[in-house]
């Protein structure tokens, strides 16, 4: 059961990720840039419902729920409109989704008749992914979703490629006073490791565009700084995957805190060291203590942009660094942009330590390699792509 005792600051609900339909989820989409391969995504078989609804009833009894959906494409998945009308059932459940809106058009006006909308209890993250879908039809959906009440902010990784054409994506959005949640790439392109890669040039125009934590604690957190920082993760934000287990970080894992089916959930009373070394998710962010940030609502992209500095002021978005001098020393340091010392570290990385990594891992089957790539994935948190092991 939850232990509602807590000395720290209070949250008023739960935010709960869930991976109703396993860790790698089905997706319809091959983003270059996404960090799960296509291979590996497989989806799990959703338990009965009505024993998920009971579960999460009785660790979390009385407690308000946000339970975001994301990994893969979940409007996919096979248990989403059982997921739909479980969540439904409850009063103060809500649900948070992040898609890419391949469904067609129809199925979204469909969907506009539930009754978590008619409720306003469903929240929708949109991720723009211009190597799948063309603009206009994107535009199209968000526009029957604010028609209905449901405003998404549109989701953009920053992948290098992509960054030539952001001004003409960015335009199209704009006009209709879209929200732009720009996301750093993290991952490996031509051959080097990112956001740590980034140019000075191309580093500077995310941060345009961005809001105040993510830029210090996502585009500009070189070499994994977050880790061991105080954090609500395990408290008010954790993860619950498909078997029932309840992990306290749904960016790092962690520690298991127990399973719903079997009753024994046992959620942080105090905030614990981040157990990660960085953080993928704005939710997971917005739970340092250090960043005193007030709890997000149920939008959580929204709520973070806004209190960072990105917001609709309803003739516009308001952007707070969209004329911002990143070259000032003093703003610079505010933001973690990278001084000598890391300048240094970072060309070091690249010319050194990324080719050595790359092949090491190449030839992951030699005992050696299996050992010194251990220690390398301390500092890599996604592995090199495109590379397949020597047999060597």
């Amino acid at each position: 059961m939850f232990d509602s005792n807590v000395t720290s600051r209070s949250w008023q609900a739960l935010h709960i990720v869930w991976q109703f339909n396993g860790e790698f989820a089905l997706c319809n989409y091959e983003c270059p840039y996404c960090y799960y391969a296509k291979g590996v995504m497989r989806e799990k078989k959703f338990r009965d419902a009505e024993k998920w609804r009971q579960a999460f009833k009785k660790c979390f009894s009385g407690r308000k729920i946000i339970f975001y959906l994301s990994f893969g494409e979940p409007t996919i998945a096979q248990g989403f409109d059982v997921v739909l009308d479980l969540i439904a059932s409850e009063k103060n459940w809500s649900l948070h989704l992040t898609t890419n809106l391949s469904r067609p058009l129809n199925w979204w006006e469909k969907l506009m008749d539930h009754t978590l909308v008619k409720e306003h209890r469903l929240y929708i993250n949109a991720s723009f992914h211009p190597t799948q879908m063309l603009a206009d039809d994107f535009l199209s959906k968000i526009l029957l979703l604010r028609k209905h009440g449901i405003e998404c902010p549109v989701i953009f990784v920053m992948w290098p490629p992509l960054m030539r054409d952001f001004q003409k994506y960015f335009g199209i959005f704009n006009k209709h006073n879209f929200i732009m949640h720009v996301r750093r790439f993290h991952g490996w392109y031509s051959g080097k490791y990112y956001p740590r890669a980034y140019t000075e040039e191309e580093r500077q125009l995310v941060a345009k565009y961005a809001d105040d934590a993510t830029i210090k604690y996502e585009l500009n957190d070189h070499f994994g700084r977050m880790g061991g920082k105080l954090s609500y993760a395990g408290m008010y934000y954790f993860l619950v995957d498909a078997d029932g287990n309840v992990w306290e970080s749904p960016d790092s894992k962690g520690k298991c805190l127990g399973n719903i089916f079997a009753g024994d959930v046992r959620l942080y009373t105090e905030p614990q060291p981040y157990s990660g070394r960085e953080c993928a998710s704005v939710q997971g962010v917005a739970s340092l203590l250090e960043l005193g940030y007030k709890e997000l609502e149920p939008n959580f992209v929204l709520s973070f942009a806004k209190q960072g500095g990105i917001f609709n002021t309803g003739r516009g978005v308001h952007y707070k660094h969209m004329y911002t001098d990143f070259n000032e020393p003093e703003t610079r340091k505010e933001y973690n942009f990278p001084n000598i010392s890391d300048e240094i570290l970072i060309k070091m990385c690249i010319n050194l330590l990324d080719p050595l990594y790359r092949s090491l891992y190449s030839k992951r089957q030699l005992k050696l390699a299996r050992s010194a790539i251990r220690i390398l994935s301390m500092i890599y948190a996604v592995p090199p792509t495109g590379l397949k092991p020597s047999n060597s």
